[in-house]
């Protein structure tokens, strides 16, 4: 996204096929949805706009009351969660209503577990919360006196002692260190000190989360 736009490219010859218009403000955020039918964008006109991914149409539109900081899709179905400064929302295809929860910081990034049961959140307060798909809060991780500005989940083959089979959240903090969490909301491992403040995490590999990227 540039600007107000979003600019879809072949992925092959890196030709531009589309620029999508809709928003009337500086665009933050964008995702697909898991099986690519639908793209959903936000930013800075408080906006939130899904996209059929075909026709590369808006199908729609919904608003917050601040800027859409975060949207992400749930992984296995056509959920979306739509964050801001102030609530996020959590959109379903099938009933294509928004629900709204309050927050009592800013949203700065969002995350779906890997098999789509916790929604996690980092928040410019330094505080992490992880919900579930209908937006019940469930666990509040360590507080941190700094933003914790990106997160990403890692698979993991260990179980925690809730007795369910979980995912490593790893978050980046602007204290210049990145945490591991699993689904309970416990540490796992120890904080690593970096020397750069995180903008955002990714990990490679599908099945053990080889590496993970700190940009």
């Amino acid at each position: 996204c540039i600007d107000r736009n979003v600019l879809l490219y072949d992925s092959n010859n890196g030709e531009l096929l589309r620029k999508l218009r809709g928003h009337t403000a500086t665009i933050y955020t964008v995702s697909w949805s898991a099986d690519g039918s639908q793209l959903a964008s936000g930013g800075a006109d408080n906006t939130t706009i899904i996209w059929n991914g075909d026709a590369l149409k808006g199908i729609l539109k919904f608003t917050h009351d601040t800027s859409v900081q975060a949207v992400a899709f749930h992984p296995t179905s056509n959920i979306l969660a739509s964050c801001s400064n102030m609530d996020f929302g959590i959109w379903s295809s099938t009933t294509r209503k928004v629900t709204k929860y309050k927050v009592e910081s800013k949203i700065l990034a969002a995350a779906w577990s890997r098999n789509g049961d916790h929604l996690a959140l980092s928040h410019e307060s330094g505080q992490v919360g992880l919900w579930d798909v209908h937006g019940n809060g469930m666990t509040v991780l360590g507080k941190s006196d700094a933003p914790m500005w990106c997160l990403t989940w890692i698979p993991d083959n260990a179980t925690a002692d809730c007795n369910i089979a979980t995912d490593t959240l790893v978050v980046g903090s602007w204290k210049k260190n990145i945490s591991f969490w699993d689904e309970c909301g416990r540490n796992t491992k120890r904080s690593q000190n970096i020397d750069q403040l995180p903008c955002s995490l990714s990990c490679s590999g599908e099945t053990h989360g080889s590496f993970i990227i700190v940009s």
